[in-house]
């Protein structure tokens, strides 16, 4: 008996989200800057990863794409191949920022990113976010 890995493309739920305006939704990123908390709303496209292997295709700019983890794995492969000029913004299961990853100019070699955040906001490089003083995310109930 041969186990096969099982494969979620973001691509087939993403064509979903553009045509179903419900899902988007409102997240804040919470930043601390001279020792007050400022808040930042962005709308976002949602999508919940239940799989350990996600191939994620581009959303066409400006949109931003939250991914929740939702499977029992450590980590999360992310596939960014088809992306470019994109930040990868990574929170832990308190919704603490822990890091961010840059995916530069797209090339014609595979991109993949294994990490172990519970969730994931894509944003393109031209998303005004100072890394510096973000502390947290703040999803919709």
């Amino acid at each position: 008996m041969t186990k096969t890995k099982s494969k979620t493309s973001a691509a087939s739920a993403q064509k979903k989200l553009h045509n179903t305006p419900e899902n988007l939704q409102e997240v804040k990123l919470v930043f601390t800057a001279t020792g007050k908390q400022e808040k930042t709303h962005f709308n976002v496209h949602a999508l919940r990863v239940t799989e350990p292997y996600v191939a994620v295709t581009p959303l066409p700019l400006p949109s931003l794409l939250l991914l929740s983890v939702q499977h029992s794995h450590l980590q999360t492969c992310l596939d960014l191949s088809q992306l470019s000029n994109t930040y990868v913004i990574g929170f832990d299961d308190k919704l603490q920022f822990i890091g961010v990853s840059i995916v530069g100019k797209k090339s014609q070699a595979p991109f993949q990113l294994l990490n172990q955040a519970k969730h994931f906001l894509l944003a393109p490089k031209s998303t005004n976010i100072n890394f510096s003083q973000l502390k947290k995310i703040i999803l919709p109930r």
